[in-house]
């Protein structure tokens, strides 16, 4: 079985512990590196120029899903797995996943992950089993700290025609991997998790290809994405994704507006303080 790693980027220094770390895997990854900007192509063979790898290069602001399609379609083997260029795979995270796939191609087969911001925590601490919606499990943000529900592209494993049939949703400027795991559960593709830390995610990284702080995006995703979830999962996103995004703006006649709506969806007390957490550390 073969087995791909795609890898979107802007170029982003990061990238080269992230293309490290596929090609440490215990069993045999070929990274396909996909680059977004054009112009930092030069710099991007440098940086990798020790590490065997495919570069495939977009025509340039295409964004995070684009860019992910672009590696499955360049892609030849029978599975892909994908990883944010400032993130970085534990050694046996590829091995450990492909036992658990099994040839099938309606299965996605998830891990768990170390996030690692100002401390590093294991997270999920509940895992998704379809006891709740795939939208109310990833919106749903009753703890301060980001550890019960999660779930996230670089802890992502499926078939290649899987990837094929379900692409990432181009039109989304923010949270695309969850549009995408909404998109798999409702077409009714199972999700099985490894029960151990797999990954490391950096938290609030710079320059991501997908990074946007626009409060509106969030909301106009919601509304396409969400609108299925727990009315009390909708306002933690609300409260604790759109509010904290405008806060962190400075929009504050659309802060307003967006916690008056989450209020409205009684969002629990915790994602509520994740939002005005924004007004705090500025």
């Amino acid at each position: 079985m073969t087995i791909d790693a795609i890898i979107p980027t802007t170029g982003r220094p990061e990238l080269v512990r992230a293309v490290t770390s596929v090609a440490r895997q215990t069993v045999d990854v070929r990274p396909v590196v996909v680059l977004d900007r054009p112009d930092a192509e030069p710099t991007v063979r440098a940086l990798l120029a020790d590490i065997p790898h495919e570069l495939v290069v977009t025509t340039g602001g295409v964004g995070g899903s684009a860019a992910r399609n672009a590696g499955v379609e360049a892609s030849s083997a029978d599975v892909v797995a994908f990883l944010d260029d400032d993130d970085e795979w534990l050694p046996q995270k590829t091995e450990q996943q492909i036992r658990r796939l099994d040839a099938r191609d309606d299965v996605v087969v998830v891990c768990l992950a170390f996030l690692v911001g100002e401390t590093e925590r294991v997270v999920p601490s509940r895992p998704f089993d379809g006891s709740l919606s795939m939208s109310t499990y990833l919106l749903e943000r009753s703890t301060m700290k980001l550890t019960e529900n999660f779930m996230q592209s670089s802890t992502l494993l499926m078939s290649r025609r899987l990837a094929t049939r379900h692409p990432w949703p181009r039109a989304l400027r923010r949270h695309q991997d969850w549009g995408l795991l909404i998109d798999l559960d409702a077409a009714g593709v199972l999700f099985t998790t490894v029960p151990d830390p797999l990954v490391r995610v950096f938290q609030d990284s710079a320059g991501s290809i997908s990074r946007s702080n626009a409060w509106s995006d969030s909301v106009a995703w919601l509304e396409e994405y969400g609108s299925h979830a727990e009315r009390r999962a909708q306002g933690d996103f609300l409260a604790s994704v759109a509010l904290r995004s405008a806060l962190r703006a400075r929009e504050w006649g659309p802060a307003a507006r967006v916690l008056r709506r989450a209020l409205a969806l009684r969002p629990h007390p915790a994602a509520v303080a994740v939002g005005l957490s924004a007004v705090v550390r500025r």
